[in-house]
């Protein structure tokens, strides 16, 4: 092999240990967001069992809105209230609207114990919500889209009750999952 074979086949082998590397930091963070996600869902659980009578459930000093389930792709995961990066790495959360007023904007990571499942969602699926009330919203799916991330009126000006994002497996463009409600 010449010099520059040589080169070329060092510089592979470092990027492949390279992505090597990145798969198993997202292997580890995904294990972590759902061993964190679990501790919190059952809290969440005994908390909604109380009958409780706040609008928010509050677990170590975090407030959630409740509890996402989407039977399709096996999904229970608490929602958090309020969104930022950071609870991101743990939770889904509200990333805009209100259950309430019939806008409300759900966001994760594309962790398989998340959100990375929601490209296998199809029109006409279940989405339900358990707020800390224990009341259920049911949301049907009314459409998927796939839209680039700097398209954000996209993800939050829409006629829909609940909207559902996350990133694609590249980062390069979004899931966006579009619901109504059919009951609550």
């Amino acid at each position: 092999m010449n010099r520059r074979g040589t080169k070329i086949a060092i510089v592979g082998i470092i990027l492949i240990i390279i992505a090597l590397c990145f798969t198993i930091y997202n292997i580890y963070e995904d294990k972590r967001a759902y061993n964190k996600s679990n501790y919190v869902l059952d809290k969440i659980t005994e908390e909604i069992s109380k009958e409780n009578k706040e609008e928010v459930i509050t677990i170590d000093g975090n407030k959630y809105l409740g509890i996402i389930s989407i039977p399709k792709i096996g999904i229970e995961l608490p929602v958090y209230l309020d969104y930022s990066m950071e609870v991101l790495k743990y939770s889904p959360a509200v990333y805009s609207g209100n259950i309430n007023d019939d806008n409300l904007v759900i966001c994760a990571h594309n962790y398989k114990s998340h959100f990375g499942y929601l490209n296998k969602l199809s029109v006409g699926d279940i989405v339900v919500i358990t707020n800390a009330k224990n009341k259920k919203y049911v949301y049907e799916i009314e459409s998927i889209v796939i839209s680039k991330p700097t398209d954000v009126t996209e993800v939050i000006d829409s006629e829909f009750d609940l909207t559902l994002f996350t990133c694609t497996a590249s980062g390069n463009t979004r899931y966006i999952v579009r619901l109504n409600k059919i009951r609550n």
